[in-house]
């Protein structure tokens, strides 16, 4: 599954966002994204060595992309039990 041109609602850390989606799929309007093959230090409660700098790299990087896509592994978007969709 695969969702194009989304806007960045808020930037949790650097391996988590959460965005704005037009779907009733998604509580609010808003897809908490946790992101597949990434996993960067802690920056919100406990603060982890780099935790901050990679919060950072992914804010830098998200704020200046012209498109965002998400895309989720299978044809379905796959829940992580922690309040958060698993995506590509």
């Amino acid at each position: 599954m695969i969702l194009n041109n989304r806007t960045v609602k808020l930037l949790v850390d650097g391996d988590t966002t959460h965005f704005n989606i037009e779907s009733s799929n998604f509580s609010g309007n808003v897809l908490k994204a946790r992101y597949l093959a990434i996993n960067t230090p802690e920056s919100t409660g406990k603060i982890e060595e780099w935790g901050k700098k990679a919060s950072r790299f992914t804010k830098e990087k998200l704020s200046t992309a012209t498109s965002i896509i998400l895309e989720s592994e299978t044809d379905r978007w796959n829940y992580d039990g922690n309040g958060r969709y698993l995506v590509w």
